[in-house]
């Protein structure tokens, strides 16, 4: 063996340019599908951060009826149901995101906090204990408000304040004892929380109305279905309201549900990149395999000379799977580089979001894999040079190697290799173009509403401050002057809530047809409209002359007016909000442009839903969104608003202030990195297969010389040479796109669901993909081409 790696050694330095490209192209194939294993390594398979994660779990809503409402929070109710009843449970808490905003005044500037309420027993499910003082303990449920901070939150906000434990923080007017600070490497959805805080029987909060998710630790043994049948039996005992008889718990992994949250296609995303990288290193591994049967057929004298002197086939095959063993040894040395490159750079641009948990590197596992990458590839592309160098015939090889002639069949064979390249080419070209279709399309949507040059952010009034409509209605009139004032600000308005959020679900009553929906409602004011230029079709907008006292009036979206008054003219028609009490009847005075917004269980889709508004001075909120129309790009608006909010009111918490393009832009982010990832391999692909054609041509034209010498001298023309290398390389390129199509068309099948307004079958992508292949196809044609035509038949003679 170690003769077989010297000799081979020998032979790479002879000939470093052949030694360079096989170990590049092995390098980028082993690489690239060592970094795409790194990630989804870290970010499927890697167990979460929390004691023996396999048996957590967590409970939410399903309905019987409406697959979108499958993932829906239940009740606080549901949960101490559960929690008295349930025998699954090792341990059973509560936490929930909904509603969870706080306002922190005491510390500075106030400020909007994200505060998660949970119960006592949250952080010991998890089994995570305090970096400084302590979690939840059965005493504090006693006590107003307990809090445990963030690490983040610890340090940015609270400078890190070693003797925080124990002292209070004013949180929506309540002092609120900090029990604990958690560990920096602590993470939970949301990832942004600030502090969670202990739900005490003292919250004021209605138990049957509070939305909660359920999280548990199994019992060891107890599987997710039977907890899901046992807790459906005790929800079925339960006094349910009307509401919620429609909807069961179920029970979901708590690591499925981590990245069903960072993404609803995340696993499937990762698993079509790591499909689609397999093929370019497969491809990788053909033209290698071609490169090394090009070599073989130029050893030919040497393999017939070693088989006369006695060298049996399993001898030359042994030799040449360790040149191809050695090859892929320095292709993978190469691909490390590559992978941890590769990886470092993915950490660092954080191109999408990643489950809780997820540790992105090139690790032992991922060393691993590599190493298994290395040896499988070694085995591919080795084992054709050496199946074909070890059937030499010593008479037959010298005779062949004098005349430099290839066999019929290992030209057709190297032109299936060729062939399959393009067809894998073309099914990763067809589904890259499908994706950034798909990206483009969705990027460029008509959501009703225009969020170029919009600013927004969320606050909440002091309540015991602003107690009567007219004092918020006076709040904000002056906070919208100031807004308005700002240099490069066209105009500002409010709402309960904006894009591209939905508005609040209700029930409403149509007069004279009974309830409808759930449909979404919002309170806005009556510049809303405009800030976000959403159309108006029919009617008016609200005026400041809706006021308390005035009729009660109501604004509908198309969607609302086209799907309860099909034919009619919705103007003038009466409804109002099912549940509210003494809910007075609106008028309809306008229909506007219906907003489309993201469905939460569907990534790419913006759904149209029915919408009903009401205006801010009759129906005023606590909390609010702030949206303010700018003249182009002002890169000082955000400051602006945060000193006009100040000024307004110096407790008037100042949350984030973003612009409404980038929070539409996370909707994008998968997409758009599936699309550009898969992209960059396709184009990768199509580079390799040119490159292979290429190959395959130029040793066709280098073993014949002679005999296109010839056939020059006996009278062919340019265009004859032309011809047959056309037909040489026209053979297996034609072959390949056929059998492309035909795979193309269940690739894409299966990409569908990662589609938006764009079908499988796409004619433009059908058109486009093959269009391209055979432009780079053409153009790896034409220098073996031109080198055939432009031969000497003298020298080529002469050579003879």
């Amino acid at each position: 063996m170690g003769q077989d790696v010297r000799y081979a050694l020998r032979l790479l330095r002879k000939s470093p340019g052949f030694a360079a490209v096989v170990v590049l192209t092995l390098a980028l194939g082993i690489g690239t599908n060592s970094a795409v294993f790194s990630v989804v390594r870290g970010a499927i398979l890697q167990p979460l951060p929390y004691r023996d994660p396999a048996r957590l779990v967590d409970v939410l809503d399903a309905s019987a009826r409406d697959p979108n409402l499958s993932h829906t929070f239940a009740t606080y109710a549901d949960f101490e149901e559960y929690a008295r009843h349930a025998r699954s449970f090792e341990k059973i808490a509560f936490a929930t995101w909904a509603n969870a905003g706080a306002k922190l005044t005491g510390r500075g500037p106030a400020r909007g906090v994200l505060a998660i309420p949970v119960s006592q027993d949250f952080f010991a499910m998890l089994g995570v204990t305090a970096a400084l003082g302590r979690t939840f303990l059965p005493g504090d449920m006693s006590g107003d408000c307990p809090v445990v901070l963030s690490d983040s939150f610890w340090r940015s906000t609270l400078a890190g304040d070693p003797h925080i434990v124990g002292q209070s923080l004013e949180l929506n007017g309540r002092a609120c004892i900090v029990t604990g600070v958690l560990p920096a490497r602590f993470e939970f959805y949301p990832r942004q929380t600030n502090l969670w805080m202990l739900f005490t029987p003292a919250d004021p909060r209605p138990r049957d109305r509070f939305p909660a998710i359920t999280f548990g630790r199994l019992k060891p043994g107890v599987t997710a279905a039977q907890a899901q049948s046992e807790l459906a039996a005790l929800h079925r005992q339960m006094s349910q309201p009307d509401w919620q008889r429609d909807f069961v718990p179920a029970v979901h992994n708590l690591q499925d549900e981590f990245t069903f949250l960072a993404g609803r296609n995340l696993r499937a995303t990762l698993v079509l990149l790591l499909v689609a990288v397999g093929l370019v290193l497969l491809i990788a591994c053909l033209n290698v395999a071609n490169l090394l049967l090009a070599r073989s057929w130029a050893r030919a004298k040497e393999f017939a000379v070693r088989a006369a002197l006695g060298s049996g086939r399993a001898r030359l095959v042994r030799q040449l799977l360790v040149e191809g063993l050695l090859l892929a040894a320095m292709g993978g040395i190469a691909g490390v580089a590559i992978a941890l490159a590769l990886v470092k750079y993915f950490v660092y641009a954080n191109p999408i979001e990643l489950p809780i948990g997820s540790d992105i590197s090139v690790n032992f596992p991922v060393l691993l894999f590599t190493a298994f990458l290395t040896m499988a590839t070694a085995l591919v592309f080795g084992m054709a040079p050496a199946w074909s160098g070890s059937r030499t015939d010593p008479g037959a090889g010298l005779r062949a190697a004098g005349r430099g002639a290839i066999s019929g069949g290992n030209r057709r064979f190297a032109s299936a290799l060729i062939a399959v390249e393009i067809s894998l080419s073309l099914m990763l070209l067809a589904g890259a173009g499908l994706l950034m279709r798909s990206v483009l399309k969705f990027g460029s949507a008509d959501l009703g509403f225009d969020p170029d040059h919009v600013m927004a952010t969320r606050s909440s009034l002091p309540e015991r401050r602003y107690t009567s409509p007219a004092d918020q209605s006076r709040f904000f009139d002056e906070l919208r002057s100031r807004l308005n004032a700002i240099p490069g600000v066209e105009t500002s308005a409010f709402a309960a809530n904006i894009p591209p959020y939905a508005g609040g679900s209700a029930e409403v009553e149509v007069e004279g047809r009974g309830r409808a929906g759930p449909m979404d409602t919002n309170t806005v004011g009556e510049d809303y409209f405009s800030v976000l230029r959403i159309a108006l079709r029919r009617g008016r907008l609200f005026t400041r002359e809706d006021v308390l006292g005035a009729e009660t009036v109501a604004v509908v979206s198309e969607e609302f007016a086209n799907e309860y008054f099909p034919g009619a003219d919705a103007i003038g028609r009466r409804v109002r909000v099912w549940g509210e009490k003494d809910a007075p009847w609106l008028t309809i005075v306008g229909v506007v442009a219906t907003e489309r917004h993201p469905e939460l269980l569907r990534e790419m889709s913006w759904h149209a839903s029915a919408e009903l508004y009401r205006p801010l001075r009759q129906q005023p909120v606590s909390s609010f969104a702030i949206v303010v129309r700018t003249r182009g790009e002002q890169a000082d608006t955000g400051r602006a608003m945060a000193r006009a909010m100040s000024g307004s009111d110096a407790e008037l918490p100042v949350g984030e202030i973003f612009a409404l393009r980038e929070s539409l832009g996370m909707y994008l982010k998968y997409p758009r990195f599936r699309a550009v990832v898969l992209d960059q391999f396709a184009a990768l692909a199509l580079l390799l297969a040119g490159l292979g054609l290429h190959g395959l041509l130029s040793q066709y034209v280098a073993q014949r010389t002679r005999e296109i010498g010839l056939r020059m001298a006996i009278g062919a023309r340019t265009r004859d040479i032309l011809r047959l290398i056309a037909i040489q390389g026209g053979a297996p390129l034609g072959a390949g796109m056929l059998l492309g199509m035909a795979a193309t068309a269940e690739l894409t099948r299966y990409l569908s669901s990662l589609l938006f307004e764009v079908t499988p079958g796409d004619p433009l992508t059908m058109i486009a993909a093959p269009m391209a292949l055979l432009a780079v196809s053409l153009v790896a044609m034409a220098r073996p081409a031109l080198t055939a035509s432009a031969i000497d038949p003298l020298v080529a003679l002469r050579d003879e």
